[in-house]
């Protein structure tokens, strides 16, 4: 089952989130150095991919419940919203 879920949660986040946010980089980003952005921007995308698994299965061996991997992963979520929200504003008022 978690053979298949990895692979599974790779290819709908990337299906799902990931043209937006290339989208919203190819307006924002300089082109001097778009390859660059998007080069890092996967980077970090697959990183996550990589340590979130194994992170999250210590974070339940150590207090016995899935449940705080998913209240970690929902602030970081909500982290990430607000700064990205806080960029959006900040080149709105550019």
């Amino acid at each position: 089952m978690a053979f298949a879920s990895i692979p599974g949660a790779f290819f709908f986040s990337k299906l799902a989130v990931e043209p937006i946010i290339i989208s919203w980089l190819g307006e924002n980003a300089p082109q001097v150095g778009i390859g660059t952005t998007l080069g890092v921007f996967n980077f970090f995308g697959m990183i996550s991919l990589i340590v979130a698994p194994p992170l999250t299965g210590n974070i339940s061996d150590l207090t016995g419940s899935k449940v705080f991997g998913f209240y970690i992963a929902i602030v970081l979520l909500v982290i990430g919203k607000i700064c990205f929200l806080l960029t959006n504003l900040k080149s709105k008022k550019a």
